[in-house]
């Protein structure tokens, strides 16, 4: 972004970080001011997961999904037939298609 390292830059560089302290601009339960509640106490767990700089593991069940509904009446197969050969179906009329153009031009 800032192209070759010159001395200029550097020197610029190290006179900004020394006129400006490193921010950390987490905030954490014993960092809070008097009075202000923390996100546990004011959003329950939830909002504890949103402080940020916590790691938290991620939900085992974050990609779990529901049967289809065709699982209850064992239609899943033929609903598959039946997609692959309308697919089938669209890629033989895109090649047509295709065909009658180049023939027409």
């Amino acid at each position: 972004m800032w192209g070759s390292q010159t001395p200029a830059k550097k020197e610029f560089f190290e006179w900004v970080d020394s006129i400006s302290p490193p921010r950390d601009d987490r905030v954490t339960e014993s960092g809070l001011p008097e009075g202000v509640p923390s996100m546990t106490s004011r959003y329950g767990k939830f909002g504890d997961h949103a402080v940020m700089g916590v790691k938290r593991p991620p939900c085992l069940d974050a990609e779990a999904q529901p049967p289809p509904p065709c699982a209850a009446t064992g239609e899943c197969g033929d609903l598959l037939k039946l997609g692959r050969n309308f697919e089938t179906g669209a890629q033989r009329a895109r090649d047509l298609t295709r065909a009658a153009l180049t023939a027409i031009d």
